[in-house]
């Protein structure tokens, strides 16, 4: 390990960012500070919307796997037809 001369003191590579040099107290002089929300408005959700998007999700999923498998097998038939015969 490389030591420096004696009686030098040492000092890091770069200097120390401005912030941590602050004092809070006068750091905190003239900004504003966030209120902590007390109150929330909640929308009423009905049972019957949420299965509805549930479904329409499923039968988007299950059309995009038919579909895929679908193009799969398609590929797989063309590179068997025209790569290996």
């Amino acid at each position: 390990m490389r030591r420096g001369r004696p009686g030098a003191s040492r000092t890091p590579c770069r200097p120390r960012p401005a912030f941590l040099n602050a004092d809070p107290e006068i750091a905190s002089r003239g900004r504003a500070v966030a209120e902590q929300q007390t109150h929330y408005d909640f929308v009423e959700v009905k049972s019957a919307d949420i299965l509805a998007d549930r479904e329409r999700s499923w039968e988007g999923f299950t059309s995009f796997v038919t579909w895929s498998t679908g193009a799969c097998i398609v590929v797989l038939v063309l590179m068997y037809l025209f790569l290996v015969r």
